[in-house]
């Protein structure tokens, strides 16, 4: 167990070291491209009082915001908060409860949730509605999320649109796995919302 865990790490220190070239790229592509911060980051304070860090910008300028609320720890816990701020500073507490690991918009625009400890993902509409959407089994669970862009390239490379999604398993939390998941996120999403709410 002692020697996995050690080749966990090198392996892991390995890749980062290995494409650190990349990240310095793509830094650089940003602040050239949109002359601002790399990493856009904006405090706000939470119903508990908790401080947390900006996660997502939607295509209207609202930005969405997740809370750790009462988890003491990363991975405690406890019960959450998604929050959006509007972009004439107003801050609207959208959905309580979950415990949000990453956001990320769909290229229509859909806000996807993945919920720590959960395994769970979801949608989650602008006036609050939770769209279950998928969950993990076997003790994994969902780490981050993200939808690839839609240009020439990644049409040409028949990934535009997908979702990708950080999974680990419980047994070997080290170990992270990148899931891509085809479809019609969008439709999905238009959809469900067409359904009376449960």
């Amino acid at each position: 167990m002692i020697a996995k865990r050690a080749l966990d790490i090198a392996l892991s220190l390995a890749g980062l070291i290995g494409s650190s070239p990349l990240w310095l790229i793509l830094a650089a592509a940003i602040k050239i491209e949109d002359r601002g911060p790399v990493f856009y980051r904006q405090p706000r304070v939470g119903q508990w009082g908790r401080v947390f860090d900006a996660m997502s910008m939607d295509e209207a300028g609202n930005l969405w915001v997740g809370g750790d609320g009462t988890a003491e720890t990363p991975f405690g816990a406890g019960s959450g908060e998604i929050s959006r701020i509007t972009p004439d500073g107003r801050t609207q507490s959208v959905l309580q409860g979950p415990l949000p690991a990453g956001f990320s918009q769909s290229p229509g625009g859909a806000l996807f949730v993945v919920q720590r400890r959960t395994g769970q993902l979801f949608a989650l509409t602008p006036d609050g509605r939770r769209l279950d959407f998928a969950t993990t089994r076997n003790g994994s669970f969902l780490r981050g999320l993200a939808f690839v862009p839609v240009t020439p390239e990644t049409r040409k490379a028949g990934i535009a649109g997908d979702l990708l999604l950080v999974l680990v398993s419980r047994s070997l939390w080290l170990l992270n796995e990148v899931v891509r998941v085809s479809g019609p996120f969008d439709e999905w999403v238009r959809q469900e919302t067409s359904r009376p709410a449960p």
